[in-house]
């Protein structure tokens, strides 16, 4: 029998057929039925994977957040331990830091403060590695900045402990590619000092002279800006000048050398030395010496 169940819709195997007069009405009224069945179910299977979607989302994002919490206390806690000078378990928990974050947004400063205990504990070969570390995740800014300062530091120190001249060459190259480039006087204050250095271990006196009149300039352009530059560039700095000053015969030198103590002094730094008038006459007393034998 082939009767009007086959004249109507057709829905998957089911045949709806159109029987009698009402046949037809029946048939649109299931017709219209299923359409917004079938629009409710389709509805309800795209909430359910995007749920699943946005579940997998929200738990990724999770993680990543835990994980950047973890490391920004870890960072936190690794500098409280190099402020109180606990130095031993401050180089410890920096490996274990280092090697659980070696990368993300605060893995550069994770290698940086593990550079710095590090250097703190004396293992200054590590602390170059962690510095160059730094340096590869964040190049750039005041950061990167201070990075290499730390990088060139730690060359500075091992050129002596290895014998290496090599490393001072490069110490001196990183000095003055931040003396000439950084925008912050507080990081040319020091660039300037340790170009100083480097000079007067070369043997070029008159230029190592001229680097730390400079770390001074420097310190006073900072004191204009209301900041407060760090005293121990600047003491330095004006002792290293006056000695080498005082012990040249031209009397212009000695004049220079007066004018570096004042410029010192007109800086008003704390922590600078309370003989220090004291000691810039026993200086200048020696200097004189020297020129009378």
């Amino acid at each position: 029998y082939m009767g009007g169940w086959y004249s109507g819709p057709q829905y998957g195997g089911l045949v709806i057929g159109d029987q009698g007069n009402n046949g037809g009405d029946c048939g649109k009224k299931v017709d219209g039925a299923f359409r917004r069945m079938q629009l409710v179910s389709s509805a309800a299977f795209s909430l359910g994977f995007g749920g699943n979607d946005g579940q997998k989302t929200m738990g990724v994002i999770a993680v990543l957040f835990a994980s950047a919490f973890a490391a920004e206390c870890g960072a936190a806690r690794l500098q409280c331990l190099l402020d109180t000078g606990n130095i031993v378990r401050a180089e410890t928990y920096a490996r274990n830091l280092y090697e659980n974050f070696p990368k993300g947004g605060v893995a550069a400063e994770i290698a940086f403060l593990s550079g710095n205990a590090a250097s703190a504990a004396g293992d200054y070969h590590r602390a170059l590695a962690c510095y160059r570390r730094g340096g590869e995740l964040h190049p750039d800014g005041v950061f990167g900045m201070h990075l290499k300062g730390r990088i060139a530091d730690m060359n500075y120190i091992l050129s002596f402990i290895d014998a290496a001249p090599e490393m001072l060459a490069s110490a001196e190259t990183i000095y003055r590619e931040l003396a000439e480039k950084s925008a912050d006087p507080a990081i040319r204050c020091e660039a300037f000092y340790q170009l100083g250095r480097c000079c007067e271990l070369y043997g070029r006196l008159d230029e190592a002279v001229g680097y730390y009149r400079r770390t001074l300039d420097n310190a006073a352009e900072l004191r204009r800006s209301g900041r407060v530059p760090e005293t121990i560039w600047c003491w330095r700095a004006a002792r290293h000048a006056i000695r080498i000053m005082t012990h040249s015969r031209k009397a212009k030198d000695r004049a220079e050398a007066l004018q570096i103590s004042e410029s010192l002094e007109a800086l008003s730094l704390p922590g600078i030395p309370a003989d220090f008038a004291a000691m810039k006459n026993e200086i200048f007393q020696k200097g004189m010496e020297n020129k009378t034998r």
